[in-house]
């Protein structure tokens, strides 16, 4: 330690920030110079590893990149207060630079992997809380704050970290391998963690192999962890040898399918939808559905109505419209009331035209709305208008052949479009972080020689290959 930072430490042990100015006034390039060094001990942290934290605010406030510069020894201020305990100057500095929880130090780790590694829980949940993001940082070595956690049997750090994970919803997080393709479910394994295991396996994928092809369960058995062992073959897990993974070297090599050319062409589709795109669309669709619709509702030519003594007369819509009437002198029998006036001809034109449409603007909307929980209620309320409209069809048809075809082809049409968009969002569930561990856990414990697995393994890839 030379004079200059000797005579910086005495004015910071007195408390005595007018010492600081002095420095500065004898020499002003004085806390300037430490920047044009990568790697250099700077008075920020020698005044944080020291635990003088007026003094570190001062400085940190005149020069903010003291936060962010390491030692020759690959640390920031932050890890230096860390190291020596110094639990005053880590709030002070954090509260000045939040950023400074995720500043990478030796062998990648943030100060947020440090308070894991050395089970600093108040910090820990200090960090988490005032910089979420930070939860992403992975060391050199790939490992999240939770491999750190259990790699070094701090427990209670692992739990801090695991109920942050839930309550966040980012159970992903746990399935992020590391360097050696390890996750924390591996790892719990690894260390016959049996409570760990038994919270993690109905969170992680359970059968995930690192990269020495080894499932959690190899790992147990290896290592004669029989209670791990119990726990997870209760959950179904399997060894590697019992996995039929299908690859993406495996989808790539093989040829594209017609079912996966129309997935293909819906992910495209809807990609290239922006927000103002996605509302314009919505909005036309909306105008020609309600006009569609309109038009079962009150048909051109009206319908057929009985009077009061149960004779039938032409509908007053029908004769204020001047439509003639094919054969004014016939009159129309008690099954026709509430039928068409149309004739069978026009209505076996204009009747299909007018569904097709309608259906068609439907089938629109279910695809363009977001797959939220309230859209789905909003699907399956489309579903249901459509099937109004198609029970008002026959009710007002007088061509029931026509009537019921169209019915049957229009409500196929849209339940198929509703299970089509169902399918293409399982997919992306299984393919998103947040979501997928749960459901292919499930698909993992499924035949794999099933037909539908198959399939829906190959939409996955597809899926990985055009979210890229």
């Amino acid at each position: 330690m030379d004079e200059t930072e000797i005579r910086l430490l005495e004015y910071a042990r007195n408390g005595d920030i007018s010492g600081l100015y002095f420095m500065i006034q004898q020499n002003p390039k004085y806390l300037e110079s430490f920047n044009e060094i990568q790697f250099v001990n700077t008075p920020l942290h020698l005044v944080a590893a020291a635990g003088y934290t007026n003094y570190a605010i001062e400085i940190m406030n005149l020069m903010p990149s003291f936060g962010r510069t390491l030692n020759t020894e690959g640390l920031s201020p932050l890890h230096l207060a860390l190291q020596e305990n110094r639990a005053e100057t880590v709030i002070a500095l954090i509260r000045l630079d939040k950023g400074l929880i995720r500043v990478k130090g030796r062998e990648g780790m943030t100060p947020l992997h440090y308070a894991a590694k050395t089970n600093r829980v108040d910090h820990l949940a200090k960090f988490i809380y005032d910089c979420p993001d930070s939860i992403e940082d992975l060391t050199n070595r790939f490992q999240s704050v939770a491999h750190v956690a259990l790699e070094n049997n701090n427990f209670e750090a692992f739990n801090l970290v695991f109920g942050w994970l839930r309550r966040r919803g980012r159970e992903d997080v746990l399935g992020w391998k590391d360097v050696e393709g390890n996750t924390v479910l591996h790892i719990a394994a690894l260390k016959n963690q049996v409570l760990v295991v038994k919270r993690l396996v109905n969170l992680v994928r359970i059968n995930k192999k690192n990269y020495t092809d080894m499932t959690p369960i190899d790992i147990a058995v290896s290592r004669e962890n029989n209670d791990v062992k119990e726990v997870l073959i209760r959950a179904q897990a399997k060894r590697a040898r019992e996995l039929s993974e299908f690859t993406l070297t495996q989808y790539l090599c093989s040829p594209l399918g017609i079912i996966e050319k129309v997935f293909r062409n819906f992910i495209l589709v809807r990609k290239d939808l922006s927000i103002d795109m996605r509302n314009f669309v919505l909005l036309v669709a909306v105008l020609i559905a309600t006009a569609t619709y309109q038009a079962v509702l009150s048909p051109p030519g009206g319908v057929y109505q009985g009077d009061a003594n149960n004779n039938n007369t032409v509908n007053k819509v029908a004769r204020d419209t001047n439509i003639p009437i094919i054969n004014p002198s016939w009159e129309p029998e008690d099954s026709l009331t509430g039928t068409m006036v149309m004739p069978k001809l026009i209505y076996n034109q204009f009747m299909p035209a007018n569904t097709l449409v309608f259906i068609l603007s439907l089938s629109v909307i279910v695809f363009v709305l977001q797959a939220r929980a309230y859209t789905i209620i909003l699907d399956v309320c489309l579903i249901f208008l459509a099937y109004g409209y198609l029970i008002a069809m026959v009710c007002i048809s007088n061509s029931s052949n026509v009537s019921w075809i169209l019915f049957s082809l229009s409500w196929c049409t849209m339940v198929l479009v509703f299970l089509l968009k169902m399918f293409y969002y399982l997919v992306k569930a299984m393919c998103e972080a947040r979501n997928r561990s749960s459901i292919r856990n499930l698909f993992d414990k499924l035949p794999q020689e099933v037909y539908m697995i198959k399939y829906i393994r190959r939409m996955v890839m597809q899926y990985i290959v055009l979210e890229k």
